[in-house]
């Protein structure tokens, strides 16, 4: 009998400490109540685990130039991303001074140029014209000779980040100005080279006294021309009326090299030193910060035109690769 009670107790106690266990290594659920307070860092993990980025052309680690399809393709450094309006992709192939198109997984040639030196950001507006940041200056093509444009004819002056405007006829760019002061303007122009529709004034600066330089890297655009423009440690909101607001302004950034917005501007994907990370806003909501996918060395970044796919580019890796979004 003796025998029989201690091997029901030992049975009892290996019972319990299994359940234990299983309580430890079983992630916590995600809240179901909006109305449930949630730490920022227990969403990021939870989201960092649900996205699988995916290949969409170019093969990891191996640089070249070669039209393909997926990965036999081969990129050299690409860096911006732009969505067409039929969901074809438009690559800056930056090393290989090229502006590359992916259809279907099939990579070829939009323009090739060795006047180009570092394509990083490109757009397209709905005329075909395409623009790029070329180390500082901004080049506009279509289908003919490469237009050069030195924007405001200012030697200290520098380009950062493209996006085409809501009704697609021109593009968006932040200006960046060192001249005894560094100051970074939010500015447009039009297909042919002329200013476009307007400007958003200044949306950050300093004396340069202490040697602090201000720059933008990258402006997203939604679908009521609300811009918003990253520099590498902070997010700004230019409204339609011109107001300029900061996004989280206690939140310290890494770095960030890109930014891509939903069409109400409820939603902003950042590339943040090779991760992507996800601004939630709404009128009745909390502004939160997630992270999508960790590690990932993302650069460049676009939005389906479905919104239910991001694409990024890896310049680190010289892929293109795409997550499938909730």
């Amino acid at each position: 009998m003796k025998k029989i009670s201690l091997f029901l107790f030992a049975v009892f106690m290996i019972g319990l400490f299994a359940c234990k266990r299983g309580d430890e290594i079983t992630p916590p659920s995600s809240p179901t109540n909006s109305s449930e307070t949630t730490s920022v860092s227990s969403i990021a993990a939870v989201q960092a685990v649900a996205a699988v980025p995916t290949v969409v052309a170019g093969s990891k680690d191996h640089a070249g130039y070669v039209n393909a399809t997926g990965g036999s393709a081969r990129f050299n450094q690409p860096y911006g991303i732009f969505v067409n309006p039929d969901g074809t992709l438009l690559v800056a192939d930056q090393r290989n001074g090229a502006v590359r198109k992916i259809s279907n997984s099939v990579v070829s040639t939009v323009v090739k140029n060795t006047g180009l030196v570092g394509i990083s950001n490109l757009a397209r507006t709905n005329d075909g014209t395409i623009a790029m940041n070329d180390q500082g200056t901004t080049v506009l093509y279509k289908n003919g000779p490469l237009n050069y444009i030195s924007f405001l004819g200012c030697q200290h002056c520098s380009t950062g980040g493209l996006s085409k405007s809501a009704d697609g006829t021109f593009f968006w760019y932040p200006n960046n100005l060192y001249d005894g002061e560094s100051v970074v303007y939010l500015e447009s122009i039009k297909p042919d080279g002329t200013p476009g529709a307007g400007a958003g004034g200044a949306i950050a600066s300093t004396d340069g006294a202490d040697g602090a330089i201000v720059y933008a890297t990258a402006v997203s655009t939604t679908s009521n021309d609300n811009k918003f423009v990253t520099l590498p440690h902070g997010v700004f909101e230019v409204t339609h009326s011109g107001s300029v607001l900061n996004i989280l302004s206690p939140t310290t950034f890494d770095g960030l090299t890109d930014i891509a917005v939903n069409k109400d501007g409820t939603k902003l994907y950042l590339a943040d030193k090779g991760d992507i990370k996800v601004i939630t806003r709404c009128a009745t909501c909390p502004t939160l910060l997630t992270v999508l996918a960790a590690h990932v060395d993302a650069t460049g970044l676009a939005l389906s035109n479905s919104e239910k796919v991001l694409f990024f580019t890896s310049s680190l890796h010289h892929t293109v690769n795409k997550i499938n979004l909730p």
